[in-house]
Formats: structure tokens, sequence, C-alpha cells
């Protein structure tokens, strides 16, 4: 009996080690697929760490570049407008040596005229004196009269000619300023033309880590992260002494169809339109305008944040009264600083396509106790 049951456990083991066989082999194969697995995902990641130490560098140097485009455009500006100052002063001097130069030949003439009447009515009065013997006494007078007469004039004429050498003086200074001006503009507008190529590489090396590191979803978390820390900053305004608005002016909610647009140009995105990624949508206007132009504050309000910030670039945000704020992203520079209040109407910025940006224009947002609203009704028809 007993060796019965032991040849069909012999049987049995016999014919299940193949089986067991098998599905060891199956074992070792899902655990090396694992390991491969494993590897795989560790050589992702690894890739992914990589793309990120080279993206943030990169997003560090984009800002610094966008910043120095924008001080660089600010500095030509200023350069521009003294220079046209200039022009006009030697425009101005130019007409006063031309009627120096008038008014200096006609006191010439009139000099001369002087002179040469002068001499000969001295002359007749002298003989006429000697030949009828007239007092002396009144030939005296005469001549005292003519040369009072003719030193006036002298002292005009020196006058003049004075004023005449000032202004060429003052001319030659200013065509020297000029030059100078026109050689640091030209040197400030190839150091320009250096930095918007070298962030045209960096706008294309961003392109290509974003094919590889910012695919839609994590696209779509960055955005949803900028949004927070947009939400942060806002909420560090919100805490600050409100802003009081000037007497005798409307409150901001009176402005209702009444606010001035920021910036003229088209509106390419408007608010609540999707974005393409994710359930974004955009939270204000983008205006397409040319680079330069400039930026107003819609309402008088206090700047509460004039600096880069990521993806909305050289960002303005201005604290009207009643909590309710305007943002302005995109800008390339920036002409007011943190804390100052500005009038509506004022410039603030200009457009640009900071913050990575590809297209030029302005993004602009209305808030309310840090939420979003529509700001489209708000301008004038």
């Amino acid at each position: 009996m007993i060796t019965k049951n032991r040849l069909l456990l012999f049987l049995l083991l016999v014919l299940l080690c193949p089986q067991l066989s098998v599905a060891a082999q199956s074992a070792k194969q899902d655990t090396e697929k694992l390991k491969d697995i494993k590897k795989s995902l560790q050589r992702v990641q690894q890739k992914i760490q990589k793309n990120r130490a080279r993206y943030h560098p990169l997003q560090k140097e984009l800002k610094n570049t966008e910043t120095t485009i924008g001080q660089l455009a600010k500095t030509i500006e200023q350069q521009t407008r003294q220079l046209r100052k200039s022009q006009r002063q030697i425009k101005q001097l130019k007409k006063q040596q031309v009627q120096a130069q008038k008014d200096l030949q006609t006191q010439k003439d009139t000099l001369s005229q002087q002179i040469r009447a002068a001499y000969m009515m001295g002359q007749q009065d002298y003989l006429k004196l000697l030949l009828n013997q007239q007092d002396p006494a009144r030939l005296g007078r005469i001549m005292t009269y003519y040369q009072y007469f003719n030193n006036a004039r002298l002292r005009q004429m020196q006058k003049i000619s004075q004023l005449l050498e000032t202004v060429q003086v003052l001319e030659q200074n200013i065509i020297l300023e000029n030059q100078a001006q026109q050689k640091l503009l030209k040197k400030q507008q190839r150091r320009k033309q250096q930095l918007e190529k070298k962030n045209q590489q960096r706008q294309q090396v961003l392109t290509a880590l974003g094919k590889t590191y910012k695919k839609q979803k994590t696209r779509l978390g960055t955005l949803q992260q900028d949004k927070k820390n947009l939400q942060e900053i806002l909420k560090q305004v919100s805490v600050q002494p409100h802003f009081t608005p000037l007497p005798d002016t409307k409150a901001f909610a009176e402005l209702k169809r009444q606010l001035p647009w920021p910036v003229q140009g088209n509106i390419a995105h408007h608010y609540g339109s999707e974005r393409g990624i994710g359930s974004l949508k955009w939270q204000g206007l983008f205006i397409t305008a040319p680079t330069g132009r400039k930026v107003r504050a819609v309402a008088n309000g206090r700047v509460v944040y004039a600096d880069w910030f990521r993806h909305f670039g050289q960002l303005i945000i201005i604290e009207h009264d009643q909590a309710y704020m305007t943002l302005y992203g995109h800008n390339q520079s920036l002409y007011v600083k943190t804390g100052v209040q500005v009038k509506a109407g004022k410039i603030i910025a200009s457009v640009g396509n900071s913050g990575g940006n590809t297209q030029n224009g302005l993004y602009f947002e209305l808030r309310k106790r840090g939420n979003p609203i529509n700001p489209h009704p708000w301008f004038r028809p």
C-alpha cells in the first residue's frame, strides 16, 4: 500500500515538474523585466533631473537677459530724447547766430556811415571855426557828442561780437556732445542686438527642452504653480496698507465703462477663452502691440510689484481702492518702482515679449480681492 502511494506521488511529481519549471522560469523573467523597468525609470528620472538642472539656470538667464534688454531699451530711449533736445538747441542757436550776424553787420554799416558823417561834419565845423573864428567851446561840445555816440556804437558792436562768440562756442560744444551721444547710441544698439540674438538662442534651447521636459501635463503643472505663486504675491500685497484714493476722485467701482485702455493694440486673447493647455483659461486680456509702445496705468493707484516674474516677464501690479488691482505683464521696460503712486494715464512701462513669450504685446488683468474678473466691460466703448 505504501509502495503504491509512493509510486503515485512520484508520478505526480514527474507530471508537475515541467509546470513548476515553467512557473519558476516565468517568475524569473518577470523579475528581470521588473529590473529592466526600474532601470528604464531610473534613466528617465535622471533625464528629467538633467533637464530640470538645465532648465532652471536657463530660466534665470532668460530673466537676466530680458531685464538687461529692458534697461538698455530705456537707456536708449533717454539718449534719444537727449539727442533730440541737443538738435533743437543747435537749431535754435543757429537761428540766433544768423540774427546776431545780421545785427552785427547792420551795426557795422551804421557805424561806418556815422564815422564818415562825423568826420565830414567835424572837418567842416573845424574849418568854419578857423575861418569864422567861432567859439572853440562849441566845437568841443560837438566833438564830445560824436565821440559819445561812436563809443556807444562800439560798445554795442562789442556786445554783439561777444554774443556771436558765445553762440559759436555753445554750438561747438553741443555738436561735440551730440557726436558723443550718437556714438553711445550706436554702441548700445549693437549691444541690444547682441542681447536679443542671445535671447533668441535661449528661446531655442528652452523650446528644445520643452520637447523633453515640458510635456503637456508638466506645462500645465508649471502654469498652475505660477498661478499659485502669483496668488501668494497678491496675498502678501493684500496685507499691506490699502491705497487711499485722492480727494475729489471717483472710487474705482464707479469707473466701469470709463477706464482708458492700457495700450493701443488688438485683443488676441479674451478673458475666459481656452488657453489650449489642459482646462486652463485666460484670466485677462492679451493685447498685441509693437515693441516699445507705451503702457499706461488705467486708474490712480499704488505700485505694489514691479519686477520680473516667471511666464509674466517684466510685471507691474497696481493696487487701487476698494480691493481692486490691475496687472500688466510681458513688458520690455519698467518705468516705475514698487511703492510709488501713479495717476491714470501715467506711462508705467513699454510693450515687449518678456517672460519667454513669443508674441509682442501686453497681458492685462483686473482683480478684486485677488480674484480675476472680466476687464473688458470696464473699458470705454
